[in-house]
């Protein structure tokens, strides 16, 4: 995908992210040059018809959807069977990093927060999109602490969450008791999962964990929640009455609506309960100015934060509640100009560090013209018109160079010297400009006086009577006279013009001139005029030869050196002329940039080098060129980039950096360049999911440990066995074996894995007690045995008869086996309430041993109280099925 561009205008720049139903990529728009992030669908979603269709209405809907607290879907749509949402590019941290990073929030940020995701849903709702997927990785807070949700407008399955490459769709710590029992879901849903997040906020922990992710779901459905009773943060009785109203197991007993919880978020903010008759017609007047004083000491909060964007929003809530507050609208219009200068700012830095000065010029222009004080814009005002003056300049330059040339290499000297006249004048030093132009004048004086000389001659010779044997007879007389003045004159003086080694030296400094060896001709010239200071033209020759030449031959070296990857060389030519004091502030300027690029490449070519995640030397070496390149070229975006990159690295390889703050270090870097320091970086962080998730195991949070070990998995090292042995650890330990069917001549020895990862378990104890049924076991109906697929995309759903109808936490088990070799591997459904499944390609498809892929159905319960279920019924019959590349 890499480079492609969709629909004509979208080029995938690199790959950001992946999740259960698509990839994600950073993408530039080629009409603009803004940066998007693409969502493309996992193919199997893409061979989905009905799925497609779903696709389509809700992309539609939901880029409707406008609101500064919902990630902006941009476009959709497919481009050779690849289909793909394009949203804003947010920078910022999930909220689930932040949670990370600084554990329980207190109780009033966590209502703030909430209050946004509400707002979010409020929209969502009165233009009939649910979200149905409701966590904190789809929760992204901004710099300036603006809260956005994001994933609105990827349609999902509603059903249970199914295993897939990437682990769940849709997420079992979040899903609402109707989502997980395969109903219709509404808006009520959203809410259910935003009071799971408000939880996790508040105790730093989900209140549902389990070792199987389906014992999970089945707490869901059945299970209260634990009390939210932290012994160093009170919460109020507010709150917590406010969040077992949010994730009531029946959605009718929830807030009904994001609108009402909103407003008993704005009354717990205000001091006061929530209201009993909450949902009802709006309150009083007096209850609406109370919830508007709470929310704009919120505000004040926020402009004392300089949270413009929050400060805004807030604002807008006040001024809905009581148009007729007294400073809220003051303080509006102050907090919206601060978040439209912050807002403007941001994008012109962007925009100069990917060197889009125009863009740049755009926004710094607003920002002045808003406030001309406004931090440093004034000064990047500056810089951005005097790169794209530059810019404009060189071209120009390069351009009326090149017509000079040609005009000298044609011998159209009248040509020349003036095209060189106007280069000169435009930059006094550019490349070989004032030579060229002095050798174009010369040539041209010199054919002038041949070309007068001929036509005099001829002239003459028409006019003139005399004949040509006494022309002939007076140029010998005058030769004659000539030869006795030169033989006078030799016998009183000696020239050193006849010295045979000045006559080779002159020759070879001539040659050197030619080939435009400025620097071997200069010291040629330089010997001739030690030994002799009138020998021939040799002064003027090497007046000829202006320190310009000498500049830009030895600049074309450096730049050959360059070119040739040879940094030190490079950079010795291009020290010695930076430090000669001699240069003008034209000539230094031409210097300077060479020279920081030539450190900037020198310092990135070290990091490509790396082999050792633990090499401290080279990254330390490679931030030595880049300060250096700093402080030549204190503006260039680029080094300071690499410098600011390179110090992180450092930082995250000290032993003392704990596993959060090196993984978040690692995980910057990689965004911006996916192969720093040689693929290390990669590995580095890879080593640092292991050793969290292995910290997380010792802390009893298998899922903790399960998520790191997955984010180690999805990098690209070379070798990923180890992550791969401890997840398989983690899911030995949180899922049960599933159940063999009686007919099957191998002893199942694997659990049930994600990402056909295989894990061993022993065989079941000989003393476990039959199971009870209670159900026959399942009849399947299709596909018949050995029915035969071909392809990738081919789409492969199983079928069976209802066994009844199933109790709350009784569900169908699907169970599918392969062999690789002589060793089984297995994958499942998970407890679904559906009598169908579709076969996903990790099932076995191209790596199952003859292509045969076998399959049964169990009915399961959930044992109440426990994180286990149970068989309910016998397994069904086992039947194979071939699917072929």
């Amino acid at each position: 995908m890499i480079g492609n561009i969709l629909g004509n205008r979208y080029r995938i720049l690199r790959e950001i992210g992946s999740g259960g139903m698509a990839k994600v990529y950073l993408a530039e728009d080629i009409n603009d040059g803004q940066l998007e992030a693409i969502k493309v669908l996992h193919p199997h979603f893409s061979e989905d018809v009905s799925y497609l269709q779903r696709f389509t209405r809700e992309a539609k809907l939901a880029s409707m959807l406008d609101n500064p607290h919902i990630v902006k879907l941009l476009d959709y749509g497919s481009s050779r069977g690849i289909h793909y949402l394009v949203m804003e590019y947010v920078e910022g941290k999930e909220l689930r990093e932040i949670i990370a990073e600084r554990g329980p929030l207190l109780w009033e940020e966590a209502m703030g927060l909430i209050d946004q995701i509400c707002e979010a849903l409020e929209v969502a709702h009165n233009n009939l999109v649910v979200h149905r997927d409701i966590k904190p990785q789809n929760v992204m807070l901004t710099e300036d602490g603006l809260l956005k949700v994001l994933d609105f407008g990827i349609a999902r399955a509603r059903m249970l969450p199914s295993l897939t490459q990437s682990g769940f769709v849709g997420s079992p710590y979040y899903i609402s008791p109707e989502q997980a029992m395969g109903e219709e879901v509404d808006i009520r849903s959203d809410i259910y999962s935003t009071g799971i997040v408000l939880y996790e906020i508040l105790s730093g922990r989900v209140p549902f964990d389990a070792k199987s992710p389906w014992s999970i779901i089945s707490k869901h459905i059945i299970s209260e929640p634990p009390e939210i009773d932290l012994e160093d943060r009170p919460v109020p009785a507010s709150v917590k009455t406010f969040f077992n109203r949010m994730v009531a197991k029946r959605p009718d007993d929830r807030f009904q609506n994001p609108t009402v919880a909103r407003q008993a978020i704005a009354a717990i903010l205000a001091g006061q309960d929530i209201p009993a008759d909450l949902g009802a017609p709006p309150p009083a007047d007096v209850d609406k100015i109370a919830m508007a004083d709470g929310i704009y000491r919120r505000a004040e909060k926020a402009i004392k934060q300089t949270e413009w964007q929050k400060a805004v929003n807030l604002l807008n809530q006040v001024i809905n509640l009581n148009p007729n507050h007294s400073n809220a609208t003051q303080k509006l219009t102050q907090a919206g100009v601060q978040a439209r200068l912050t807002a403007l700012y941001t994008a012109a830095m962007r925009a100069m560090e990917g060197s889009r000065w125009q863009e740049a010029i755009d926004e710094l222009t607003e920002v002045i013209e808003i406030d001309p004080n406004y931090k440093d814009s004034a000064k990047l005002l500056v810089q951005a018109k005097g790169a794209t003056n530059k810019r404009s300049e060189d071209l120009q330059l390069s351009q009326l160079y090149e017509q000079a040339m040609a005009a000298f290499e044609a011998n159209n000297y009248d040509q020349a010297e003036e095209l060189f006249a106007k280069v000169k004048k435009m930059s006094p030093t550019y490349r070989r400009a004032d030579a060229l132009w002095a050798e174009s004048r010369r040539r041209k004086r010199k054919r002038g006086g041949f070309d007068r000389l001929s036509k005099t001659v001829k002239s003459e010779e028409k006019k003139s009577t005399i004949p040509l044997k006494w022309i002939g007879v007076t140029a010998a007389v005058i030769i004659g006279i000539v030869a006795l003045v030169f033989f006078i004159s030799s016998k009183n003086q000696v020239s050193p013009n006849n010295d045979p080694s000045l006559e080779t030296l002159y020759a070879q400094a001539q040659t050197a001139i030619e080939r435009d060896d400025i620097v071997e001709g200069t010291n040629l010239l330089n010997q001739i005029l030690t030994q002799d200071p009138n020998y021939k033209d040799a002064v003027q020759l090497k007046q000829s030869l202006s320190k310009n030449d000498i500049l830009e031959q030895q600049l074309e070296q450096a730049r050959a050196a360059l070119n040739a990857e040879e940094w030190t060389k490079a950079i010795e030519i291009l020290e010695n002329l930076a430090d000669d004091t001699s240069n003008t502030a034209t000539e230094a300027e031409t210097i300077r940039p060479t020279l920081c690029d030539a450190y900037l490449s020198r310092g990135k070519d070290r990091l490509s080098r790396v082999t050792n995640p633990k090499d401290r030397a080279t990254i330390q070496s490679a931030l030595s060129d880049f300060l250096a390149g700093q402080q030549r070229c204190e503006d260039h975006n680029n080094l300071a980039a690499q410098t600011t990159r390179a110090s992180d690295y450092l930082l995250a390889l000290q032993d003392d950096t704990t596993a959060d703050k090196r993984i978040s270090i690692l995980k910057s870097i990689i965004l911006a360049e996916a192969d720093y320091a040689g693929g290390q970086a990669a590995q580095n962080l890879y080593l640092a999911y292991l050793s969290r998730g292995d910290q997380r195991q010792q802390q009893r949070n298998a899922a903790g440990a399960l998520e790191d070990y997955n984010a180690a998995l999805a990098l690209n090292v070379a070798d990923l066995s180890a992550a791969q042995e401890k997840q398989a650890m983690v899911l030995q330990n949180l899922n049960a074996s599933p159940t063999p069917p009686p007919t099957s001549t191998k002893e199942p020895i694997a659990t049930l894995t994600t990402e056909a990862i295989v894990t061993t378990a022993p065989p079941p104890d000989a003393a476990t007690p039959t199971p009870q049924y209670i159900y026959l076991a399942p009849k399947l109906l299709s596909p018949e045995p050995y029915a035969t697929y071909a392809g990738e995309f081919s789409e492969i759903t199983l079928n069976w008869e209802s066994v009844g109808a199933l109790a709350e936490n009784e569900y169908y088990d699907v169970t599918t086996r392969y062999f690789v070799g002589e060793e089984p591997r297995y994958w499942g459904s998970g407890l679904i309430k559906e009598t169908s499944w579709r076969v996903p390609t990790q099932a076995g498809y191209g790596q199952a041993g003859k292509d045969e892929i076998a399959w049964w159905i169990t009915v399961r319960a959930a044992i109440d109280g426990t994180d286990q279920s149970q068989a309910i019924s016998p397994p069904s019959e086992e039947r194979v099925l071939i699917w072929r590349p």
